[in-house]
Order: C-alpha cells, then sequence, then structure tokens
C-alpha cells in the first residue's frame, strides 16, 4: 500500500471511531490566572465606585442647596454637578430626574438617566429615603464601556442632610446612610450578569472635605447580604462575594462631589473577593510598587492583589 493510502485509511478509521480521537492536543494548561484575577478585582471595584458616586449624586441633589433652607422639600435645588443635567419638574410629588450627559466629575463618561423619588422627606429626617431607578451607559477610567440598568434604595439612617454637615449642626457629627439595590450589568465583552450591594456609608466634614467611610451592611438589617458588600455572578460564570475587612475610605469636596485625586475610588480600605479559584485580597490606595501610603504624601493611584495559584503566592498591582 503506498503512502497516500495509508494516510488516507489512518484518517478514515479517526472518523470512525470519533471525531478527534487522533487530535493532537495542542492546548496547554494555563500558567497563570493573573488575568481573571485582575478582571475580576477591577469588575468589583469599578461597580461599587460607579455605584457610590451615583449614590452621593443622589444625596447632594435631595439635600437642597447648602446656602438654603434644609426644613422644605420645596427647596431642593441643584448642587454644582458635572455631566448631569437636573429636572425638577415634578418636585411637588417628590421626583427629581437626573440625565448623564458626559464626563463626570470623577473622569467617567456617563449617558442615560437616573430617577430619584424621595419618600418619609424632607432628606434631613431619620428614615427618609430615596428610590433611585436608573439606566446609563458608563466608561470607566480603564476605557471599558458597561451599561447599567437596576434600582437602589438609600436611606438616611440617622437624620441630618449635606447643608447640616457643612454647618456642623449635626449632634452626631456625621450622617450615616444604608445603600441597598440590585442592577443589572452589561459587560465590555458583551457578557450579561446580575449583582446586588448593601452597604453602610458615614460622611463627616472637615476643612472642605467629606469623609466617606462604607463597610457592608450588618447581617440582619433589610437588604443585608450577610456582610459581602457585593454579591452576584461575575462575567466568568462564578458567583463571588465581596467583604470589606477594613472601611473603604473616600473623599471630596462639596458642592461640587469633586473627586480628582482618587476619582471615586477609595484612597484606603480592603476586601476580600471569594468565588474565584482562590480567594482574593484586594488592598486599596497604594503606590506603584504596592506599598499603602495615604493622600498625603501622593494621590493613591493603584489597588494590590494578593492571592495563591498553584501553591505558589501571587500579586499583581493595577492602576485605578
Amino acid at each position: 500500500m503506498n503512502k497516500k493510502m495509508l494516510k488516507f485509511s489512518a484518517l478514515l478509521l479517526c472518523s470512525v471511531l470519533a471525531f478527534g480521537a487522533c487530535k493532537k492536543k495542542t492546548e496547554a494548561s494555563p500558567s497563570d490566572d493573573t488575568s481573571s484575577e485582575t478582571t475580576a478585582a477591577q469588575d468589583q471595584a469599578n461597580y461599587s465606585s460607579t455605584s457610590n458616586q451615583a449614590a452621593e449624586e443622589s444625596e447632594a441633589v435631595v439635600s437642597g442647596s447648602v446656602y438654603g433652607s434644609s426644613s422644605s422639600t420645596a427647596r431642593l435645588a441643584n448642587p454644582i454637578l458635572s455631566g448631569v443635567t437636573i429636572d425638577t419638574s415634578n418636585i411637588k410629588n417628590q421626583m427629581i430626574v437626573l440625565t448623564f450627559t458626559g464626563l463626570s466629575q470623577s473622569g467617567r463618561i456617563r449617558i442615560g438617566y437616573d430617577s430619584l423619588t424621595l419618600h418619609n422627606g424632607p432628606w434631613r429626617y431619620a428614615n427618609a429615603y430615596i428610590v433611585s431607578k436608573y439606566k446609563y451607559t458608563v466608561t470607566h477610567l480603564n476605557g471599558k464601556t458597561w451599561t447599567l440598568t437596576g434600582a437602589d434604595t438609600i436611606t438616611n439612617v440617622n437624620s441630618g442632610n449635606f447643608a447640616e454637615l457643612l454647618a456642623g449642626t449635626i449632634s452626631s457629627g456625621s450622617i450615616t446612610t444604608n445603600h441597598v439595590g440590585t442592577a443589572t450589568i452589561v459587560f465590555d465583552d458583551g457578557s450579561v450578569r446580575t449583582w446586588s450591594h448593601a452597604r453602610q456609608k458615614v460622611k463627616t466634614y472637615s476643612n472642605g472635605s467629606v469623609f466617606v467611610s462604607i463597610s457592608g451592611l450588618a447581617a440582619g438589617q433589610p437588604g443585608s447580604l450577610a456582610g459581602a458588600e457585593v454579591k452576584g455572578i461575575n462575567r466568568f460564570g462564578n458567583a463571588f462575594s465581596g467583604m470589606i475587612n477594613s472601611p473603604l475610605l473616600y473623599t471630596y469636596t462639596f458642592p461640587t462631589l469633586t473627586s480628582s485625586c482618587t476619582h471615586w475610588w477609595p484612597y484606603a480600605g480592603s476586601y476580600t473577593h471569594q468565588g474565584l479559584a482562590s480567594e482574593l485580597a484586594v488592598t486599596f490606595g497604594v503606590s506603584s510598587t504596592g506599598s499603602v501610603i495615604t493622600p498625603a504624601e501622593v494621590c493613591p493611584s493603584y489597588l494590590k492583589l494578593d492571592w495563591t495559584y498553584n501553591n505558589t503566592s501571587k500579586e499583581a498591582i493595577i492602576a485605578y
């Protein structure tokens, strides 16, 4: 039998036995899972940061003018926000519509809307709450564009608004809010996932800046995710949760809500990302070498990831 006939016979045998039975395996096991770890961490951080920015804007809008009365919902006024137009034509029903028109203070580009309805108001009252229903696209600092559609509830736990916070007339010296909700995300790769968040924020004011400390909402409270700040299915199809270990700290000026240093990413804090092949520890507010720094030294522009892969400790530093 000549060589051509031998080759043909071998191919025919392979096809009869099973497709691919004689196929040479060329796929190699990945030598590293850095790509999936960094993507998962940055996705969660982008989601939390974007969500927090929108919530702070909502509170600022319903707080009204820092120069006006804080006792009447009729005096709700437009704070100075970039890339946002504010429609108060339906204010008699405690409804305000924010339209995102482009570049925001954080450096993100947003197009879409956020419809706000105030209940048990005015906002300065304890147990007043905002229902936020939104749909917008957002282009993050890393150039990735997502679409977010969802609904949030933001509750004023201990009373007070921004006007009173800046005036120093809140007896506790801070405003505590609970922020819970669920969003459907269309990722840049076309995958669609639903995530939920539950966080508590404590705001204080000093020397022209508002400082925000964020932790997971305690178990047992309405909307709690049993201590997780974020839960869902990541773009890889894995169930995950993000547990805050030390409070995530933000700062911005008011009423502009500008945060040019950290672009609405935490300047400090850490959480554990659970749900990948190995548990991922995320530390915010580090230098390009992974050293923890403070904004007073230099604007922190990176987060540090630590995990274990194939019994080997791994580390990555990624930019905000």
